[in-house]
């Protein structure tokens, strides 16, 4: 079950890759499908989070858990994951624009800074992907075999 389970996660990251790395030249062909464009870099992003789990649960499963179930960590997804998910957030722009203009005055550095830290979505969005597959915990039982043994000597 865990070498399916380890070959399945490697084929899904592998298709949802290729699926986000032609999402563009797919819509393109596709001229019934129009989108907006917040709603096609939101697929982006979701595509993004999923390669980012499958990979995660590729470290959860060679990771290996002693426990008794399969468990998903809430309180370890959530400390790991608010900075990227923050970023994630941020990285629209709009919002990080506004704070920069209101208590920064508009500096051209800081703007630069920010700009290169938030830009980078699909960083975040792989990163908050990856803590949510290595947050869950699976278990795997581990087949009970009965021995009979002879345990009387022969003198």
């Amino acid at each position: 079950m865990k070498k399916f389970l380890i070959i399945f996660s490697i084929l899904n990251t592998i298709l949802y890759f290729i699926i986000y790395s032609y999402f563009d030249y797919i819509l393109e062909n596709l001229p019934s499908l129009i989108l907006p464009s917040a709603l096609i870099s939101f697929v982006k992003i979701l595509f993004l989070i999923a390669v980012g789990f499958s990979v995660g649960l590729i470290i959860s499963i060679l990771r290996g858990f002693d426990g008794n179930k399969s468990t998903f960590d809430y309180k370890l997804f959530f400390i790991l994951a608010a900075v990227p998910f923050i970023m994630l957030l941020l990285s629209g722009g709009q919002i990080t624009n506004f704070i920069i203009v209101k208590f920064f005055g508009a500096n051209k550095k800081l703007s630069e800074l920010v700009f290169y830290i938030f830009s980078r979505d699909y960083i975040w969005a792989l990163l908050t992907g990856i803590i949510a597959g290595t947050s869950i915990k699976l278990s795997f039982k581990k087949s009970k075999h009965i021995k009979i043994t002879n345990s009387y000597e022969i003198r």
